[in-house]
């Protein structure tokens, strides 16, 4: 898992700008089967990339 969230930072600040920050970010809508949890790089308070680490 540790591996796998270092790729993913590492691919998602390549695109980053400069003033970008790396949220942990976590949907919504949790139930029994639904739900996600990921990395998104946020920009002027939006997300401009996000991906899913952890799918319940």
């Amino acid at each position: 898992m540790i591996a796998r969230c270092d790729e993913t930072i590492a691919e998602m600040m390549q695109d980053a700008v400069d003033g970008d920050e790396l949220w942990i970010c976590r949907s919504r809508h949790v139930g029994m089967l639904a739900g996600h949890e990921g990395l998104g790089i946020v920009r002027e308070g939006s997300i401009v990339e996000y991906r899913k680490i952890v799918q319940y």
